[in-house]
């Protein structure tokens, strides 16, 4: 009664658990993203040179745009400047970069639908469409991508691409060094001057936001386990100690059993030699039977050299004056029927004699 009990309260658990796994693993994990845009800092001091060999040092707080500077080539003075400046930006910000300011138009926005399986490796995916999606190739341009969309029912996003070919940057970059910057990204400056997207100059991967996200993952993997352990831990260990005692039992009575088996051989093979004793005794009297009858039948001046009987089939061969009379008198008894010749009668040189083959076939029952 207790064992009863217990599997329907562990029918009950699983039926509520079973659900809740497919909602984790089919929904909630994919809810975690692996790969996604470079998050858009508080503050960020960018360069923007301008036409008339002026650089324009701004101020971008909360993506709005603030002019800190305008330098020309000022010499030593430039430098202490730029020193002050790069100060700041340590500052503004902890990690020391600085972006080159260009304009959304200058920007190449692609979107493409991709599964969401890819996202766990969607940069290197990318890599790879660039060529078809754009006339550059990834090594040609500066790039950058963000998720805009996820269908988890339809297992679909639409991921969005820009792109800004590295020859349109060229000259501004060679300013900008010159003034001793070095820039590693490209700050996009949309409409009223909003900050809309922040491209790296070189190829760098977003690993910490990767690492937090492979974390969750490994840290819901390893939640997963410990509740199977714990689901089927205790069932596997009863089922365990079941086997045990049931290959003890088996142990015990397996020498019985060969024992059995070893008597049921042998009863085997003394059925089938007694069924062939039994065999032969039958087709012996039988065999006596055809013998003394063809004895009765035919005359003395005909003399057998073979017979034979097999499957209830009777064949002869010898010697005789008058072969031919020797059919109608094999089909007189009651014993044969179907009597006639296997072969041509011939002619034996020596004697005058003629050598016969004749074929029958033995009746179940004489008949009446």
């Amino acid at each position: 009664m207790a064992d009863v009990e217990a599997t329907s309260r562990r029918s009950t658990f699983l039926s509520v658990l079973f659900p809740a796994w497919r909602w984790w693993i089919g929904t909630l994990a994919n809810m975690v993203p692996l790969s996604a845009a470079p998050p858009m800092p508080k503050q960020l001091l960018c360069i923007r040179p301008t036409t008339d060999g002026v650089l324009e040092i701004l101020n971008l707080r909360h993506r709005k745009v603030r002019q800190m500077a305008r330098l020309g080539n000022m010499g030593d003075a430039l430098t202490t400047s730029l020193k002050s400046l790069d100060r700041q930006r340590r500052r503004y910000n902890r990690s020391p970069v600085s972006g080159l300011v260009i304009s959304s138009e200058e920007v190449l926005h692609r979107s493409l639908e991709l599964p969401l399986s890819a996202e766990r490796d969607l940069r290197d995916v990318l890599l790879h469409q660039i060529d078809r999606l754009t006339p550059y190739a990834s090594d040609q341009a500066c790039w950058t991508y963000g998720i805009r969309s996820q269908d988890h029912l339809a297992r679909r996003m639409t991921v969005e691409i820009c792109l800004v070919p590295r020859k349109r940057i060229s000259g501004r970059l060679d300013t900008v060094h010159s003034f001793g910057f070095r820039p590693t990204t490209l700050a996009v400056l949309g409409s009223e001057n909003r900050l809309e997207h922040l491209i790296p100059l070189s190829e760098t991967r977003q690993t910490s936001r990767l690492r937090a996200a492979l974390t969750i993952n490994w840290l819901l993997v390893v939640l997963n386990v410990s509740l199977l352990i714990v689901l089927f831990g205790l069932p596997l260990s009863k089922l365990m100690s079941q086997k045990q005692a049931l290959m003890a039992e088996i142990d015990a009575v397996k020498p019985q059993a060969e024992e059995v088996f070893r008597l049921r051989s042998q009863l085997e093979r003394a059925e089938a030699e007694a069924g062939f004793l039994a065999t032969r005794l039958r087709t012996i009297p039988e065999t006596l039977s055809v013998l003394g009858e063809l004895t009765r039948l035919l005359p003395d001046s005909v003399w057998l050299e073979r017979m034979k009987i097999a499957d209830r089939k009777l064949e002869i061969v010898g010697y005789g004056n008058k072969a031919a009379s020797l059919i109608a008198t094999l089909e007189a008894s009651p014993m044969l029927r179907e009597v006639q010749f296997r072969a041509p009668v011939t002619m034996v040189a020596k004697g005058g004699q003629e050598r016969f083959h004749i074929g029958a076939v033995m009746m179940s029952e004489p008949q009446q």
